[in-house]
């Protein structure tokens, strides 16, 4: 069964609030060995996630995605105004804060579909 996309995503969240790289460090660690116990399969793509790859370098596999396109993305997936987008980016400082809000505030017709690390 492949692990939840919120299983990361709660530990990034949780190493960004830690000030210290040791501690940080075992909480990488220890979401590594759920994943090594429960769903094997996940454990490379957890780790291409954690370091902003989506295959190996020696693929030259790059997105190139800039920051307008991810702008313009917000704008038409969540029907957030650009001027909005770009108010809530200099307040906040990061598009996934952004992405996040955006989110929240957006009504849906039906419950969306649980992400996956694969």
């Amino acid at each position: 069964q492949a692990t939840p996309y919120i299983h990361l995503s709660r530990t990034f969240e949780l190493v960004e609030e830690e000030k210290g790289k040791i501690k940080a460090t075992s909480m990488l660690c220890n979401m590594f060995r759920s994943l090594l116990a429960l769903s094997p399969e996940d454990v490379l793509p957890a780790v291409y996630l954690c370091t902003n790859k989506i295959a190996p370098d020696h693929e030259n596999t790059e997105l190139n995605i800039g920051g307008s396109t991810v702008i313009a993305a917000l704008e038409e997936a969540c029907g957030t105004k650009r001027s909005k987008v770009r108010e809530l980016y200099n307040s906040l400082g990061d598009l996934g804060d952004v992405a996040q809000l955006c989110r929240q505030t957006q009504s849906l017709l039906a419950p969306p579909v649980a992400l996956t690390i694969r």
